[in-house]
């Protein structure tokens, strides 16, 4: 065989695999955006990890009320306490805020799915909120930091008027850290 027959055959098969990978790629993206929702919402499945990551990555792993007109308060929050050196309170609050403080929705929308994306790793929220709370006020000694997520009823329980949205009676608190700012001084 001469080397141009060679080198043909290896580029036709080198081509074929790149069309075979971008089509399971599509299938895998398409599965994603189309039937992922449908079977978290509907059928409360938890989709794996592979599946979890990539669809948080892109906002898509949202409840129903997500994209309603009227949705209610968002379903998940960090909550924080500033504590100064005498162990005092120096803030308490959570994010997002509620009532939303934006004309546009979309803009709480991304503070909701940046939200949902820290709180899916404890280390994630920690290192991603304590910066900012550290420097928030002057005399921060210590971030106490929870994840809040209040369960949202299905489209099936509020067409049936069992539920309603907004209801703030079952929730998962959980602890996420409890971190000095500085080093503490004895």
């Amino acid at each position: 065989m001469s080397t141009k027959l060679i080198k043909e055959f290896f580029l036709k098969k080198k081509k074929n695999a790149f069309k075979i990978i971008l089509s399971v790629f599509i299938i895998y993206h398409l599965f994603a955006v189309v039937i992922s929702p449908h079977f978290v919402n509907d059928f409360e499945w938890k989709p794996p990890f592979f599946l979890s990551s990539y669809l948080n990555f892109f906002g898509l792993l949202t409840q129903w009320s997500f994209f309603a007109p009227n949705p209610g308060p968002p379903p998940i929050y960090l909550e924080w306490e500033l504590v100064d050196r005498h162990g005092g309170i120096l803030e308490a609050a959570r994010w997002p805020e509620f009532p939303d403080p934006f004309f546009l929705r979309e803009r709480q929308n991304r503070r909701i799915v940046a939200v949902r994306n820290m709180v899916e790793f404890d280390l994630r929220a920690s290192k991603m909120m304590l910066p900012y709370l550290c420097k928030k006020k002057e005399d921060v000694n210590r971030v106490r930091l929870w994840s809040l997520i209040y369960s949202i009823p299905s489209r099936l329980e509020i067409v049936r008027g069992t539920a309603v949205i907004g209801d703030r009676s079952q929730y998962q608190r959980h602890w996420v850290s409890d971190s000095f700012c500085k080093e503490p001084q004895s």
